[in-house]
Protein backbone atom coordinates (compact mmCIF):
# COMPACT_ATOMS: atom_id res chain seq x y z
CA UNK A 1 0.00 0.00 0.00
CA UNK A 2 1.39 3.38 -0.95
CA UNK A 3 1.87 5.92 1.78
CA UNK A 4 0.79 9.48 1.03
CA UNK A 5 3.62 11.23 2.86
CA UNK A 6 6.38 8.65 2.54
CA UNK A 7 6.54 8.08 6.32
CA UNK A 8 7.52 4.60 7.38
CA UNK A 9 7.45 2.98 10.81
CA UNK A 10 10.79 3.59 12.42
CA UNK A 11 10.78 7.17 11.19
CA UNK A 12 9.03 9.88 13.18
CA UNK A 13 6.58 7.94 15.40
CA UNK A 14 4.43 11.05 15.86
CA UNK A 15 3.73 11.25 12.12
CA UNK A 16 2.33 7.86 11.08
CA UNK A 17 1.96 7.38 7.33
CA UNK A 18 -1.37 7.97 5.69
CA UNK A 19 -3.13 7.31 2.44
CA UNK A 20 -6.44 8.64 1.23
CA UNK A 21 -8.07 6.27 -1.23
CA UNK A 22 -11.26 6.85 -3.19
CA UNK A 23 -13.09 3.62 -4.00
CA UNK A 24 -16.42 3.97 -5.77
CA UNK A 25 -16.71 7.53 -4.44
CA UNK A 26 -16.16 6.33 -0.86
CA UNK A 27 -13.22 8.15 0.72
CA UNK A 28 -10.92 6.23 3.03
CA UNK A 29 -7.94 7.20 5.09
CA UNK A 30 -5.26 4.76 6.15
CA UNK A 31 -3.00 5.52 9.08
CA UNK A 32 0.08 3.43 9.79
CA UNK A 33 0.67 3.08 13.53
CA UNK A 34 4.13 2.27 14.89
CA UNK A 35 3.57 -0.58 17.36
CA UNK A 36 6.84 0.21 19.13
CA UNK A 37 5.23 3.40 20.40
CA UNK A 38 1.53 2.46 20.54
CA UNK A 39 0.48 -1.01 21.65
CA UNK A 40 -1.94 -3.13 19.65
CA UNK A 41 -4.60 -2.95 22.43
CA UNK A 42 -4.29 0.86 22.60
CA UNK A 43 -4.65 1.05 18.82
CA UNK A 44 -7.70 -1.22 18.90
CA UNK A 45 -9.34 0.86 21.65
CA UNK A 46 -8.69 4.06 19.69
CA UNK A 47 -10.10 2.49 16.52
CA UNK A 48 -13.17 1.24 18.40
CA UNK A 49 -14.02 4.81 19.43
CA UNK A 50 -14.46 5.61 15.73
CA UNK A 51 -16.85 2.74 14.91
CA UNK A 52 -19.90 4.92 15.51
CA UNK A 53 -19.07 7.22 12.59
CA UNK A 54 -16.69 5.19 10.45
CA UNK A 55 -16.11 1.69 9.16
CA UNK A 56 -12.81 0.64 10.68
CA UNK A 57 -10.37 -1.97 9.44
CA UNK A 58 -7.13 -3.00 11.13
CA UNK A 59 -4.47 -5.03 9.45
CA UNK A 60 -0.88 -5.85 10.13
CA UNK A 61 1.62 -4.50 7.66
CA UNK A 62 2.42 -6.86 4.81
CA UNK A 63 6.18 -6.47 5.28
CA UNK A 64 7.51 -9.07 7.73
CA UNK A 65 9.98 -6.68 9.39
CA UNK A 66 7.50 -3.82 9.56
CA UNK A 67 6.30 -3.05 13.09
CA UNK A 68 3.11 -1.34 12.02
CA UNK A 69 -0.62 -1.69 12.02
CA UNK A 70 -2.64 -0.03 9.32
CA UNK A 71 -5.92 1.51 10.44
CA UNK A 72 -8.33 2.29 7.62
CA UNK A 73 -11.30 4.56 8.26
CA UNK A 74 -14.17 5.23 5.86
CA UNK A 75 -17.41 7.09 6.59
CA UNK A 76 -20.53 5.00 7.18
CA UNK A 77 -22.74 7.51 5.43
CA UNK A 78 -22.14 8.78 1.91
CA UNK A 79 -23.53 12.16 2.97
CA UNK A 80 -21.02 12.44 5.81
CA UNK A 81 -18.38 15.14 5.36
CA UNK A 82 -14.92 13.54 5.32
CA UNK A 83 -12.18 15.97 6.24
CA UNK A 84 -8.95 13.98 6.00
CA UNK A 85 -6.94 16.23 8.31
CA UNK A 86 -9.61 16.34 10.97
CA UNK A 87 -10.21 12.58 10.95
CA UNK A 88 -6.49 11.85 11.05
CA UNK A 89 -5.91 14.37 13.87
CA UNK A 90 -8.86 13.03 15.89
CA UNK A 91 -7.59 9.47 15.51
CA UNK A 92 -4.04 10.38 16.54
CA UNK A 93 -5.35 12.28 19.59
CA UNK A 94 -7.44 9.27 20.59
CA UNK A 95 -4.46 6.97 20.06
CA UNK A 96 -2.36 9.15 22.35
CA UNK A 97 -5.16 9.19 24.93
CA UNK A 98 -5.36 5.39 24.93
CA UNK A 99 -1.57 5.09 25.25
CA UNK A 100 -1.61 7.46 28.23
CA UNK A 101 -4.39 5.40 29.84
CA UNK A 102 -2.18 2.33 29.57
CA UNK A 103 0.70 4.17 31.22
CA UNK A 104 -1.50 5.43 34.06
CA UNK A 105 -3.01 1.98 34.59
CA UNK A 106 0.46 0.45 34.85
CA UNK A 107 1.53 3.12 37.31
CA UNK A 108 -1.59 3.49 39.47
CA UNK A 109 -3.69 0.39 38.74
CA UNK A 110 -2.87 -1.30 42.03
CA UNK A 111 -3.87 1.84 43.95
CA UNK A 112 -7.20 1.99 42.12
CA UNK A 113 -7.82 -1.69 42.93
CA UNK A 114 -7.05 -1.08 46.61
CA UNK A 115 -9.44 1.88 46.78
CA UNK A 116 -12.24 -0.12 45.15
CA UNK A 117 -11.56 -3.13 47.40
CA UNK A 118 -11.64 -0.95 50.54
CA UNK A 119 -14.85 0.74 49.42
CA UNK A 120 -16.66 -2.60 49.16
CA UNK A 121 -14.97 -4.40 52.07
CA UNK A 122 -16.65 -4.96 55.41
CA UNK A 123 -13.31 -4.65 57.20
CA UNK A 124 -10.49 -2.13 57.24
CA UNK A 125 -8.01 -3.57 54.72
CA UNK A 126 -5.30 -1.02 55.47
CA UNK A 127 -5.25 -1.22 59.27
CA UNK A 128 -6.93 -4.42 60.54
CA UNK A 129 -5.87 -3.59 64.14
CA UNK A 130 -8.34 -0.71 64.16
CA UNK A 131 -11.19 -2.98 63.09
CA UNK A 132 -12.29 -3.67 66.69
CA UNK A 133 -12.38 -0.02 67.74
CA UNK A 134 -15.61 1.83 68.32
CA UNK A 135 -16.16 5.38 67.20
CA UNK A 136 -17.42 6.18 70.72
CA UNK A 137 -14.14 5.01 72.27
CA UNK A 138 -12.34 8.13 70.92
CA UNK A 139 -8.78 6.71 71.14
CA UNK A 140 -7.25 10.06 70.16
CA UNK A 141 -9.18 12.01 72.79
CA UNK A 142 -10.69 14.37 70.28
CA UNK A 143 -13.91 14.70 72.26
CA UNK A 144 -12.01 15.76 75.42
CA UNK A 145 -11.29 19.17 73.96
CA UNK A 146 -14.09 21.66 73.31
CA UNK A 147 -14.19 22.95 69.77
CA UNK A 148 -12.34 26.19 69.26
CA UNK A 149 -14.59 28.92 67.92
CA UNK A 150 -13.34 32.04 66.24
CA UNK A 151 -15.35 34.89 67.88
CA UNK A 152 -15.32 36.84 64.63
CA UNK A 153 -17.05 33.98 62.83
CA UNK A 154 -19.31 32.83 65.67
CA UNK A 155 -23.04 33.00 65.15
CA UNK A 156 -25.15 34.47 67.91
CA UNK A 157 -27.00 32.00 70.11
CA UNK A 158 -30.76 31.86 70.61
CA UNK A 159 -32.47 34.91 72.07
CA UNK A 160 -35.58 35.20 74.21
CA UNK A 161 -37.56 35.94 71.05
CA UNK A 162 -36.66 32.53 69.61
CA UNK A 163 -39.40 29.92 70.06
CA UNK A 164 -36.81 27.30 71.04
CA UNK A 165 -36.33 26.62 74.75
CA UNK A 166 -32.68 26.42 75.75
CA UNK A 167 -31.82 24.18 78.67
CA UNK A 168 -28.48 23.93 80.36
CA UNK A 169 -26.67 20.59 80.69
CA UNK A 170 -26.26 20.35 84.47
Amino acid sequence: MARGDGAKPGGDPCQPGKTVIMTANVPRISIDVDTRLYSVPATMRAAYKFTGRYHVALQQSSESTDLALTVTLSPKSSSQIFDEGSVRGDFLNELLDQRLRETLEAEFGSLRELIVAQAFADANLLDPAREDTDYLADPLGIGDHPPQVDPARATPGPTSKDPITVRSRD
